[in-house]
């Protein structure tokens, strides 16, 4: 595998304020998500845009051909991020209840998070990245929302008859600290002798050399390290990439199997790294999920005590380095790593 090249790591960090866009552009692909959910008959879609499209959006729907999607067999909410709740909750009250709920979300909101009740006479929960088809920021789930009160980032601990099917280019943001997440890694304690002089070998290495494409991807070899280390022997699959927010997952709590992938908004690594639509019914597929480096770094302090003075002094360095690049100041040119010290 090659490293990243500094213009894909200037883009890699998650977008927390939603970007502008052509107001046209967003539109066209919304239009085109909620065309072809609209054609498959029984569904309720959730159309979640800025507050700045929706009456253009609304507008837009009506003057389709053939009467305009309103009028379909499928049903059509348009909502705003702030209102997605309450969107959620039209769609699963009362006699218009679907069995289908999918949610098309505008390519200018980064992050949602909802709660799909329980009870509620849905049983196939879909989430589409309008941006999915042309490139773009990936779309993140909070991992505390729930579907039938179940946790998505929990959602492959036991099975459902529910379905959940992610498109192209979404994943769920999860926290490591107080959910299964943290329960499935074993203790640090474990690591062999072997294993510790291994990880040192990588921490010396990232401390002494400049942190260019090079330095990612041996960064990339001590989180792969670290994480057969927490997940066991034969459990860790190869094939991790890296980039300065965070890492991709795919995890299976069944049968403790980890997958990583890149945190890099690049198109054509995003879409690769998060792979093809995932359905998602029970144990036999796996979510993607996303895991940032601060969330990861800290959970490390709690298993690995014993490396954290050095992980502590990585994880400084590369803030110090990714916010360089991002204000401009001469500290974004490549960074030469100050000495660490063990204990």
């Amino acid at each position: 595998m090659t490293g990243y090249s500094r213009s894909e790591l200037t883009s890699s960090t998650i977008v927390e304020e939603e970007p502008e866009y052509p107001y046209s552009r967003e539109i066209q692909t919304m239009i085109a998500c909620i065309k072809r959910e609209w054609r498959k008959n029984n569904k309720t879609i959730i159309a979640v845009a800025r507050n700045e499209i929706k009456d253009k959006l609304i507008k837009s729907c009506e003057q389709q051909p053939r009467r305009g999607l309103f009028s379909g067999h499928s049903r059509i909410i348009i909502t705003t991020k702030k209102a997605i709740q309450r969107a959620v909750e039209s769609a699963t009250k009362g006699v218009k209840v679907r069995y289908a709920l999918t949610l098309v979300v505008s390519r200018a909101i980064p992050e949602v998070i909802f709660d799909v009740p329980y009870g509620c006479e849905v049983g196939a929960l879909k989430i589409i990245n309008a941006d999915a088809a042309i490139g773009g920021n990936p779309l993140f789930i909070d991992g505390a929302s729930t579907f039938h009160l179940e946790r998505l980032d929990e959602w492959e601990s036991i099975r459902h008859k529910e379905k959940l099917f992610l498109g192209p280019n979404v994943a769920i943001r999860v926290g490591l600290s107080g959910s299964h997440w943290g329960g499935s890694f074993r203790s640090s304690d474990t690591a062999s002798a072997a294993q510790k002089e291994r990880i040192f070998q990588y921490l010396h290495c990232l401390a002494r050399d400049p942190m260019d494409d090079s330095w990612w991807q041996r960064f990339k070899g001590l989180i792969a390290c670290i994480v057969g280390v927490l997940v066991g022997v034969g459990k860790f699959v190869t094939g991790m990439k890296v980039s300065a927010s965070g890492m991709f997952v795919s995890f299976k709590f069944g049968s403790v199997s980890l997958q990583a992938g890149t945190a890099t908004v690049n198109a054509s690594a995003v879409i690769s790294a998060v792979g093809p639509p995932i359905l998602l019914g029970g144990l036999t597929a796996a979510a993607v999920y996303f895991i940032p480096w601060g969330e990861f770094f800290s959970f490390l302090k709690g298993v690995m005590s014993w490396l954290w003075e050095g992980i502590k002094n990585l994880w400084s360095m590369i803030r110090d380095w990714v916010e360089g690049m991002f204000s401009g100041s001469p500290s974004g040119m490549p960074y030469t790593a100050r000495p660490m010290r063990f204990y």
